[in-house]
C-alpha cells in the first residue's frame, strides 16, 4: 500500500490517499485507483517460524566427498592383498624392486639427506622412463649379454 497524507490548508484533519503499490515500480506516478480510508487489512495466512532439523540421511552422508575417498581408499587397503597375490611372478619381483627404490628415497628425504633422497627419486623415474622408451626385444637383448649401453 502506499499511503500520501496531504497537509491541508486549514487547522483540520490531514488528507489521507491510499493507493495499491506493487514492488518494483516506480514511486512518482502515483496510480489512478484510491483505496478506502481507514485501511482494514487481514493476514493471508499465518506464517510458521519453526523450521524442523533435518534427519539422519545414510546416502547423504555417501554422498559426501570426504566419505567417498575414505570408502575408496579403504577399497584399496583391502583389495592390495588380493592383488599381488594375482600377479605373475616376473611382475611382482618389478614392483617389489620400484618399490624398494621409493622407500629408499623416502628413508633418505626423511632422514634429512636432500641430495641423496632427490637423487634418487631422479633415478628411479628416468630408469622407468628409459625403460618404457625402449622396445621390448631391444630391452631383452641387452639383458641377456650383460653388456649396458652408454651415452
Amino acid at each position: 500500500m502506499r499511503v500520501d497524507v496531504k497537509d491541508s490548508i486549514s487547522f483540520e484533519e490531514p488528507v489521507v490517499e491510499v493507493r495499491p503499490y506493487v514492488l518494483g515500480t516506480p514511486m512518482s506516478p502515483a496510480s489512478t485507483i484510491l483505496l478506502p480510508y481507514p485501511i482494514k487489512l487481514s493476514a493471508r495466512q499465518r506464517f510458521n517460524y519453526f523450521v524442523p532439523r533435518e534427519s539422519f540421511n545414510i546416502m547423504g552422508m555417501l554422498k559426501s566427498p570426504m566419505i567417498l575417498m575414505m570408502v575408496f581408499a579403504g577399497a584399496l587397503v583391502l583389495g592390495m592383498p588380493y592383488l599381488m597375490k594375482n600377479m605373475d611372478p616376473e611382475s611382482l619381483a618389478e614392483f617389489k624392486r620400484e618399490q624398494a627404490k621409493m622407500s629408499h628415497a623416502q628413508s633418505a628425504l626423511q632422514s634429512g639427506d636432500f641430495k641423496s633422497g632427490l637423487s634418487a627419486l631422479m633415478t628411479a623415474a628416468s630408469g622407468q622412463d628409459q625403460a618404457s622408451s625402449q622396445p621390448p626385444r631391444v630391452q631383452a637383448a641387452t639383458k641377456s649379454k650383460g653388456k649396458s649401453r652408454r651415452r
